[in-house]
């Protein structure tokens, strides 16, 4: 998985434990071709229901730009900030796409 967490960018390999603190901005993608999982624990319970909803906005652009204020308005409701601003720069950099 690629991760990054402030400005700092790594791949975290198959066993590879990741610390993302709260408050710090941070992101994870599939860095390869092939399907990746991950483990997280999340705590309070609940917030887990945050990946399904966002999950869902980004697989119905279908490839194409997801509805930013749509994923926007997911994250206030469960007390995030989202830097969408930095998504171009992201999927530059690291040569990924959405969806």
């Amino acid at each position: 998985m690629g991760v990054q967490i402030g400005e700092q960018g790594f791949t975290a390999t198959s066993g590879t434990y990741v610390l993302k603190s709260q408050g710090i901005p941070h992101t994870f993608w599939n860095a390869g071709a092939q399907p990746a999982s991950t483990v997280e624990n999340i705590s309070p319970a609940g917030f887990e229901k945050h990946f399904d909803e966002i999950g869902e906005v980004v697989w119905a652009a279908a490839g194409e730009e997801p509805d930013f204020a749509k994923l926007t308005e997911i994250a206030d409701r469960y007390g995030l900030t989202m830097y969408m601003e930095r998504v171009p720069a992201l999927l530059e950099k690291y040569n990924l796409r959405l969806g």
